[in-house]
């Protein structure tokens, strides 16, 4: 999760409860920020030379700003939204301000606290926001790993799955389906990193954990072209926030009862045994596997030219596994095929499974 930044996330909230119905364009915002941290250099006494002494980055991106909404939403219950026009940001439930007025002391003392030294033990708000229509009551739902759409409202702001620590993506995502954002993201094929990223949207639906990676599945379409929408799933590791200053965030439902699981190839128990373990060779660009393993048996075996590697690894070929794969183009994770010069073991896939995997891949990222 993001580091807490109290005197910012306050600065946040204060400036858009000040605000007009409208509120302030992201533009704004980030004019609002400057003049802001100027201010607060002059106050600390900080010259513009150890500018590396003033906390907060030097200019409010568009990722930064998501961290900023999902912890001022986790910790304090305050919704910071664009109900009135896209890419205007309001807090649409500042009423809390005034209803709690201990609210107002604990933001505060946090400040405070954080300015003084070592932070307080967070204290999360009980949070009140908009909910999905016809619910009575919320329900917590957590399903093997899954962050599901299904059986009614479910909190996805809410910290779960034990003490693992989770990519700030995986807060982001989980936000955006509370209120109901998609992301608009960029993409880039890999070992291109000069060439321009397209514009992609992402209306996220579900998030799923597996051997430690994070997934999300849902519509992903090209930026301004709503009817190419296709379901997909995407590594959350992979997700690079556009920071473009014309895009805007559009709205989308989740659809309730969404099963990532349903984009498993139907026919893949013709091919495969669920219980028994089998051993592939992936060829892989860069390090995409490196940091946070495909799986736990996982084994480098050799540098292909400057941007590939393969990797041989051991799993159960089940329904974990097809949405892995799933998740990844042919330029980034590809089963490969060796046996011209490594020899097969009893246990290792068969040409026919090599041909069944290589085809599964639709038109896709």
């Amino acid at each position: 999760m993001a580091l807490t930044n109290y005197r910012l996330y306050r600065w946040v909230i204060n400036t858009l409860e000040n605000a007009d119905e409208y509120g302030y364009s992201f533009r704004s915002l980030q004019d609002l920020y400057k003049q802001f941290r100027s201010e607060t250099r002059k106050t600390l006494g900080i010259k513009r030379t150890d500018e590396q002494n003033l906390k907060g980055p030097e200019s409010l991106k568009r990722t930064t700003f998501y961290n900023w909404r999902v912890q001022i939403w986790v910790q304090f219950g305050l919704i910071i939204d664009t109900p009135v026009y896209d890419n205007y940001y309001t807090l649409t439930n500042k009423e809390l301000l005034d209803e709690n007025k201990k609210l107002r002391d604990m933001i505060d003392h946090l400040v405070e606290e954080e300015e003084r030294g070592p932070q307080t033990e967070t204290l999360i708000f009980s949070k009140r926001g908009r909910k999905p229509k016809n619910t009575q009551q919320p329900v917590q739902e957590q399903v093997m790993g899954f962050v599901s759409a299904g059986g009614g409202y479910v909190d996805y702001c809410n910290p779960q799955y034990g003490e693992v620590e989770e990519p700030e993506m995986v807060g982001i995502l989980r936000f955006l389906m509370t209120i109901g954002e998609a992301l608009v993201i960029e993409y880039s094929k890999a070992g291109k990193p000069k060439e321009k990223p397209n514009r992609y949207v992402l209306e996220p639906q579900q998030l799923k954990s597996i051997n430690g990676r994070w997934y999300v599945a849902g519509n992903l379409y090209e930026y301004g072209n709503r009817e190419s929408a296709r379901v997909s799933i995407y590594d959350v590791e992979r997700i690079r926030i556009c920071e473009d200053e014309d895009v805007v965030s559009p709205r989308y439902d989740v659809v309730e009862g969404f099963d990532i699981g349903n984009l498993v190839p139907v026919d893949w128990t013709n091919h495969f045994d669920a219980d028994k373990v089998v051993s592939m060779y992936l060829k892989v660009a860069g390090n995409v596997i490196e940091k946070h393993p495909f799986c736990p048996a996982q084994m480098k075996v050799e540098d292909m030219g400057v941007l590939y590697t393969l990797y041989q690894v051991y799993l159960k070929p089940d329904k974990d596994f097809f949405t892995q794969y799933m998740a990844y183009g042919d330029e980034l994770v590809v089963v490969f095929n060796p046996y011209n010069r490594i020899e097969r073991t009893p246990i290792d896939l068969t040409d026919d499974q090599i041909r069944y995997l290589k085809g599964l891949r639709r038109s896709k990222l």
